[in-house]
């Protein structure tokens, strides 16, 4: 049996923010003998500058049959037309008790003089609120 884990499926690469930490990257293939009962654990870490913190992050399990004379082995146990399993891992915010984050920023500007005059305007205030 061959499986393939991919972490932040749904992302670019540039923009993924989980990667397994001994190969930095964002996706794992490994094999084993279906006669063979395996559990593997895999340190994970996040980036620091994570843009995106309110879509879950999906990891994607995707397995499929190494060989034919495993599918004759096994053909009721695996199903090859449900091979693949999603799951996500949200991402905790603080938006209230009704989890939905809705974004209150507001930016307004200002700036004196109106009309800048090259040579003649020798400053120029620009207030910036948000």
């Amino acid at each position: 049996l061959t499986y393939e884990l991919q972490l932040d499926k749904d992302k670019n690469p540039a923009d993924q923010r989980l990667f397994f930490r001994e190969s930095f990257k964002s996706i794992k293939k490994r094999h084993f003998k279906m006669s063979d009962r395996i559990c593997h654990d895999y340190s994970l870490y996040m980036k620091d500058d994570v843009n995106d913190k309110l879509k879950p992050i999906r990891l994607q399990i995707n397995y499929m049959l190494s060989s034919k004379l495993d599918a004759n082995i096994v053909p009721s146990i695996l199903d090859p037309t449900n091979s693949t399993f999603d799951y996500n891992i949200p991402i905790q915010k603080d938006c209230g008790y009704d989890d939905i984050c809705i974004p209150n920023i507001h930016l307004t500007t200002s700036n004196w003089p109106d009309v800048y005059k090259i040579g003649l305007t020798k400053k120029i205030l620009l207030n910036i609120n948000v």
